[in-house]
């Protein structure tokens, strides 16, 4: 490492960087991001993708009362039972 270049730049400064990323095709600016995003969140190709899971629940019918569930989001009003 060369310790003898330092230099001090001011927060309020307009960067050149801004200039440089725009010069550049969207593909490159995409394979910045991906790079990025591998070296703060890591990245192993052997790992395992996360696991979706989902459950169903079997429930015993009653003649008087059905269960409906509206789409997502999810909210206290969604879940309505009622006489059939």
């Amino acid at each position: 490492m060369d310790k003898t270049y330092f230099s001090i730049a001011s927060l309020d400064e307009e960067s050149d960087e801004v200039e440089y990323w725009r010069a550049q095709s969207p593909q490159a600016r995409m394979e910045a991001l991906e790079f990025l995003r591998q070296v703060t969140y890591g990245y192993d190709p052997d790992t395992a993708r996360l696991q979706r899971v989902i459950t169903v629940m079997r429930v015993k019918p009653t003649p008087f009362t059905r269960i409906t569930i509206s789409a997502v989001p999810f909210r206290r009003h969604d879940i309505r039972a009622f006489r059939v």
